[in-house]
């Protein structure tokens, strides 16, 4: 049986679409939305918040 391996100490939740910055908005307050350029990131309540958008598609990546 092969043993897990852990490259690292972060888990990343990408919350993408049309609605996702209402909905990051609703969970984290509107400045986590306002104030976060594209490839950039914040920092709120333990979490990091990154707005890279490497899909295409309007979303944030979430790193717990």
């Amino acid at each position: 049986m092969a043993t897990p391996h852990v490259a690292g100490a972060f888990a990343i939740l990408a919350l993408q679409g049309p609605v996702s910055g209402w909905i990051l908005a609703r969970l984290l307050g509107p400045d986590a939305v306002t104030n976060l350029r594209y490839f950039r990131f914040l920092e709120k309540e333990g979490l990091i918040v990154a707005r890279l958008g490497f899909s295409g598609e309007l979303g944030y990546e979430l790193l717990v």
